[in-house]
């Protein structure tokens, strides 16, 4: 497995010197290293349906974001493809130390820093990313892909969408936005004085 993973590296055009394995009950992630520090690609084999999913998801959002990946902080899809009945899922890495433990400080200005940082990135997010639209037909949306979804709505997002349906009107003259989906400090990274995110599955 490990000499097919590096020659997808290779067509990548990414040479790794090391692959790190790490085991989980939905299944294994590989982080391929070169000479820096970094990972160079972080590789996924994910066996449960719901870990197949997520990566599917997100490596569909990564494709359609790929034209902006360098001015977001997003890694770049590299490649997947099936193992028997798992799935096998990788994309590059980015640099970076999670906010989550800056956040948790009392002190005042390190809040404010970190506000700042995700405030500004959103704020390129949102006009990087462009999406036609209404908040209305968002929602619309959202409504009948979740009607069709396998397993069906749970009983607090009918909850979300019933009340969410009572606003529509007022939601006609909002203009649509792209939304990460799951933005919170462990997933917002940064190195120096750059940005990066991570996780886009619910990026929409």
């Amino acid at each position: 497995m490990l000499d097919v993973l590096s020659d997808h590296l290779k067509v990548a055009g990414l040479a790794a010197g090391t692959l790190l394995q790490l085991e989980a009950r939905t299944g294994i992630r590989w982080f391929a290293f070169g000479e820096s520090s970094s990972p160079i690609a972080v590789i996924s084999l994910c066996r449960t349906a719901e870990h197949i999913a997520e990566a599917r998801e997100e490596f569909a959002a990564l494709t359609v974001l790929e034209p902006h990946a360098a001015v977001l902080g997003a890694p770049r899809p590299l490649f997947q493809f099936y193992r028997g009945d798992a799935l096998v899922s990788a994309r590059t890495g980015i640099p970076g130390l999670p906010l989550r433990g800056e956040l948790k400080s009392k002190s005042a200005d390190a809040f404010e820093k970190q506000l700042r940082i995700v405030g500004n990135w959103l704020t390129v997010f949102q006009t990087t990313v462009v999406k036609s639209g209404t908040v209305r037909d968002r929602v619309n949306e959202l409504s009948e892909a979740l009607r069709g979804r396998d397993p069906l709505p749970n009983a607090a997002e009918i909850a979300i969408l019933e009340r969410s349906h009572e606003f529509l009107d007022r939601m006609s003259s909002i203009p649509a936005t792209a939304v990460h989906g799951d933005l919170w400090p462990g997933n917002v990274l940064t190195d120096r004085h750059e940005t990066f995110v991570l996780d886009w599955n619910t990026f929409h």
